[in-house]
């Protein structure tokens, strides 16, 4: 069986340093937080495999994209974090999902 990371590692559109060291609070001997939004692929979908969250382990989280906007359009403090995440906290983001970040207003 493959896990989590194994499923999502090409699927994602959007990673970030989140938690205290995004936001300087940090100390010594915090640990890195990441967050990340993926695209399901659409044969998961069909086969009613749809995740709308995958847990790599505690300190990294990816939310698919169609729940990630759900989330966003309820107010979402953690999905609205990630939607305005500094720039030099961003670790990758595709093109796409540039798209959502130039209409986030």
């Amino acid at each position: 069986m493959e896990n989590s990371q194994t499923l999502i590692k090409d699927r994602i559109v959007f990673k970030a340093i989140v938690g205290s060291m995004a936001y300087g609070t940090n100390v010594e001997g915090s640990d890195e937080d990441i967050k990340g939004v993926y695209m399901q692929s659409p044969e998961d979908v069909l086969n009613f495999g749809y995740q709308e969250q995958v847990t790599v382990n505690k300190d990294e989280v990816y939310y698919e994209l169609r729940r990630f906007i759900e989330l966003c359009c309820t107010g979402n403090p953690t999905m609205l974090e990630l939607l305005y995440t500094p720039k030099d906290c961003i670790k990758f983001i595709h093109p796409s999902f540039e798209i959502l970040i130039e209409h986030r207003e």
